[in-house]
């Protein structure tokens, strides 16, 4: 009797552990394409088909030194930033990262912008690649160059639990 109690005591804290770690996914392309447009990021009709250097299929968009791309499992912006390095660069680069993070999870809470703001910062200070988990989604953000432009990138992937 005891036996059957306790397996079922556990069951049900595996079950309600399970609900609490749920798995985060990204909307589906046509909405993330109307998230874009609606947060004034990029116009729906501006998306082309492109290549990922892994060769894998995404669709991407360039609005002024943005680049914006979709995949089947995130969204990233690469933001180039000009040789001036100016403070409203640097806002820009916060903005469209912050409206990234809108556009793959729609409503950002405060504490998930501030999570987001440190990582920004500290990829921008040490030249290298930030990752933390942001509201049950991966929030990654690398300082990196394209070609000799340097340029800071956002992505944001869902998030699959291994239980």
């Amino acid at each position: 009797m005891f036996v059957t109690k306790l397996i079922g005591l556990l069951l049900a804290l595996s079950f309600s552990m399970s609900l609490a770690i749920a798995d985060t996914h990204l909307p589906d392309e046509n909405t993330l394409i109307k998230r874009f447009e609606s947060l004034g990021l990029v116009k729906a009709d501006k998306w082309k088909n492109a290549e990922a250097p892994d060769s894998t299929a995404i669709k991407s968009a360039r609005v002024g030194s943005d680049v914006y791309s979709i995949a089947d499992d995130s969204v990233t912006v690469f933001s180039l930033i000009s040789e001036k390095n100016t403070d409203a660069e640097a806002q820009h680069v916060v903005d469209v990262c912050l409206k990234l993070a809108e556009v793959a999870m729609q409503n950002v809470t405060v504490d998930a912008s501030n999570k987001i703001k440190g990582l920004i910062q500290q990829s921008a200070l040490n030249l290298n690649e930030g990752s933390d988990l942001v509201d049950g989604y991966n929030f990654t953000t690398q300082y990196l160059s394209i070609g000799n432009v340097p340029a800071l990138a956002c992505m944001v992937e869902g998030f699959v639990t291994w239980n």
